[in-house]
């Protein structure tokens, strides 16, 4: 497998279990070929490896977010745990803290 290769494959691909079948090796040494090919290996969003299990959507959770709840009752209201909620915040890049979400209502408004 050559540089050009491995550039190629890891660009097509998203993830490294998927990568790392193209080239037909173990994750590892994708991981290696890749890191030695400069390049990075994308990884799989988590609400696409099981969207049948998402609650919950994107936009759901930044109306949760942006409400003036707390976010246990936020949660509540949308059938998750609060550290379900706190997560899928933070994967979407929206503060969980509450001063942070203050700000993010100040910002919006």
């Amino acid at each position: 497998m050559t540089v050009p290769d491995v550039r190629r494959v890891v660009a097509a691909t998203v993830g490294v279990g998927a990568v790392a079948r193209r080239l037909g090796v173990s994750e590892y040494t994708a991981h290696r070929w890749a890191r030695l090919a400069g390049v990075a290996i994308r990884t799989v969003p988590p609400t696409a490896r099981l969207p049948e299990r998402q609650r919950m959507t994107d936009a759901a959770v930044a109306a949760a977010i942006n409400g003036p709840l707390s976010l246990r009752a936020a949660a509540a209201a949308l059938g998750v745990t609060p550290p379900a909620l706190q997560s899928r915040a933070r994967y979407l890049g929206l503060p969980t803290d509450p001063a942070g979400r203050a700000a993010l209502r100040g910002a919006c408004a």
